[in-house]
């Protein structure tokens, strides 16, 4: 099982991490786990070497700060979300690929809406054996931050984004092989805008 997410889960320093955490300690008992995921804080890189003692192996990038030229990856859809592109690693992603032309996985957790264009990283035949696990539904908590902010430049840029992930996660959905969510109603959000893909829930 490989499992990509935006953040060493260690130190468990908020619920994303604590959830992730602990999904990997419980599967290592029966599976073989690997853990491919981005870094920024000096903190997260002292909890690798714990993770290692969880995981078969760990791979990470350094989160680089956002730049406009990460806009133009070669690599990432121009269908893409400017945030999400924003985000965009490509030593994580040249990480992912050589994992997975090394490795047959029999499941690719990918968790966060932002990290769902890493699918792209993967093979084509392990696509959709993959899993989309979303701790939020993006375009709704955008919408509900669009609407209490108060400054008008970043109220202007939420509801935009909300707007573009709305239309991006509907197609993007039926990429996965399945969809996981939190909570029924983030479950009963994503079927709003896609009736077709399948999704499960995996409570917290």
């Amino acid at each position: 099982i490989l499992i990509i997410t935006n953040t060493i889960p260690y130190p468990l320093l908020s619920g994303a991490p604590l959830r992730t955490y602990n999904i990997l300690r419980q599967l290592s008992h029966d599976n073989e786990v690997y853990l491919c995921a981005l870094t920024s804080l000096p903190e997260h890189q002292k909890g690798i070497e714990h993770l290692r003692t969880v995981c078969n192996d760990v791979t990470w990038a350094q989160k680089k700060p956002a730049r406009i030229a990460n806009i133009y990856n070669k690599h990432v859809p121009l269908s893409t979300p400017i945030e999400l592109r924003l985000h965009y690693s490509p030593d994580l992603s040249r990480s992912i690929r050589k994992l997975t032309h090394r490795i047959e996985f029999d499941i690719i957790q990918i968790e966060h809406a932002s990290m769902g264009h890493y699918l792209g990283s993967l093979p084509k035949k392990m696509q959709k054996k993959s899993v989309w696990l979303l701790h939020d539904i993006d375009f709704a908590k955008f919408q509900r931050l669009a609407i209490i902010e108060k400054n008008v430049i970043l109220k202007f840029r939420y509801t935009i984004h909300s707007v573009l992930m709305r239309k991006w996660m509907a197609k993007f959905a039926s990429k996965f092989g399945l969809c996981a969510t939190v909570s029924m109603n983030d479950q009963l959000l994503l079927n709003h805008i896609n009736k077709d893909v399948e999704i499960i829930v995996s409570p917290n």
